[in-house]
């Protein structure tokens, strides 16, 4: 029966040795899954953007006003009577103040955002990803052009009733931006591209693409490296 123990040996043997090369393939599929994270590589570039002919720049800023009469109702507190309209002030408040040269402003949110929506319009560049991939620096972008002027609209309320709305409104404007960009994620030339995507189907302020409107439609000027 020495016959029937050296073929239990071999086979024994070549279990191993299969166990062996199935480790070894184990192994080689968990190194290609080895993550590699790069080193980040920002850069960053300034650039103008002025509007599309004919597509006013409309400012809506949430007053302190109607700050201060949210707070009033969160605190529950006795609510006061409303006081006449002053179309005049509530245009002024309508504007984003630049204190130190006295002029006016937009949030430089307002640009990221537009940019991080028109996303959704460029292949390969989830917004969740454009997101993180580059930031406008500042917190006003300086509205340089003509003085804006009063707007008055009637709008419709949820509950249908109509109102009227004292807005400032630039005719013609441009804002200089700089924007600070992870490379590896996001090229200059794809991130001018997204930018000039968002002007034409995004928007800034009120009544804009995005929104169902055709004001503060935009495009890149020129770009300094």
């Amino acid at each position: 029966m020495a016959w029937l123990g050296q073929a239990r040996e071999g086979r024994a043997r070549q279990g191993n040795f299969l166990k062996q090369e199935d480790s070894m393939v184990a192994k080689k599929v968990v190194d290609k899954k080895k993550v590699v994270i790069s080193a980040i590589n920002t850069k960053s570039f300034s650039f103008t953007i002025r509007n599309m002919q004919g597509s006013s720049l409309i400012c809506h800023r949430f007053s302190e006003k109607s700050i201060g009469e949210i707070e009033a109702k969160q605190q529950k507190t006795a609510k006061q009577a409303k006081a006449a309209r002053d179309p005049d002030a509530e245009f002024h408040a309508s504007l984003y103040s630049l204190n130190d040269s006295g002029g006016f402003g937009f949030p430089a949110s307002g640009l990221k955002k537009a940019c991080v929506r028109a996303a959704s319009y460029a292949d390969g560049m989830p917004m969740t990803k454009a997101r993180g991939a580059f930031h406008v620096i500042g917190d006003l972008l300086e509205i340089k052009g003509a003085e804006p002027e009063m707007r008055r609209d009637i709008v419709r309320l949820k509950n249908g009733n109509a109102d009227m709305r004292y807005r400032g409104e630039f005719d013609k404007w441009k804002m200089v931006a700089t924007v600070v960009y992870n490379e590896n994620i996001i090229s200059k030339e794809e991130l001018m591209n997204l930018v000039n995507l968002a002007g034409f189907h995004v928007g800034l302020g009120d009544w804009r693409p995005e929104c169902n409107g055709s004001h503060g439609m935009f495009e890149i000027e020129g770009a300094n490296a």
